[in-house]
């Protein structure tokens, strides 16, 4: 965006401060693009969804071999760091990424400096026991507007924050119980993005702490009954 010619220190140094000053500017106003569009559809409860969105744009390059969570693909391996494969005229760094869960599937290549689709780091396991133990004081999502549901669970997975896969897991659940009560039909959007919370949870759990994903919700449960 910026072409200045510079003929002395001094014009570089100016010229190198306001293409700082640019990118700052746009990270800022992405952010809060961010967070005004979940607060948009619903009240996110719990301070550890709007830190992940927050910071989550600020993290260092990822790695050759290393595991993230690329959007709703879930766990990918990062493959290779190359240039694009489709445009040779593109100057930006490319991520060529393996989806673990679905080898079979065609890979991923994403541009590193992505700002439309969401990537970050694995939880650690000390961050999944922290989670866990957190999880009974982890609020319900509140939809203001019943038609704006699928657009609040939409929001709430594209922050890619663990805390907000529990508040989608524990909001349908609790749903289920209460329309199952009512003897009222199940809707489809809460079956649906109660199934993808459970799986984006439960599948980074089962490849950080070495155990298969079918076993995490009772490996969950057994951990928070020793905590009572």
């Amino acid at each position: 965006m910026f072409d200045i010619k510079v003929e002395n220190l001094a014009g570089f140094l100016f010229a190198f401060a306001l293409k700082f000053v640019h990118k700052m500017v746009v990270r800022h106003f992405v952010k809060i693009a961010l967070l005004h569009k979940i607060a948009k559809y619903g009240k996110i409860i719990g301070k550890k969804c709007i830190y992940t969105v927050c910071e989550r744009e600020v993290s260092e390059m990822f790695e050759v071999g290393e595991y993230i969570v690329y959007g709703t693909n879930g766990i990918c391996r990062v493959e290779e760091i190359c240039k694009s494969p489709y445009d040779k005229t593109d100057p930006r760094d490319y991520y060529l990424l393996v989806p673990v869960n679905n080898p079979m599937s065609s890979t991923i290549y994403t541009p590193v400096n992505n700002e439309r689709v969401p990537m970050r780091r694995l939880m650690t396991a000390e961050e999944i026991d922290a989670l866990i133990a957190d999880m009974p004081q982890i609020g319900l999502l509140t939809v203001p507007v019943e038609k704006q549901r699928r657009d609040l669970y939409r929001a709430v997975i594209s922050t890619l924050s663990p805390a907000g896969y529990v508040q989608i897991i524990k909001t349908v659940h609790r749903r289920r119980e209460e329309l199952t009560a009512a003897h009222k039909h199940f809707p489809v959007t809460d079956l649906e993005y109660g199934r993808l919370a459970k799986h984006l949870l439960y599948s980074e759990c089962a490849h950080v702490l070495g155990l298969a994903e079918e076993g995490m919700e009772q490996y969950i449960a057994d951990r928070l009954a020793l905590a009572e």
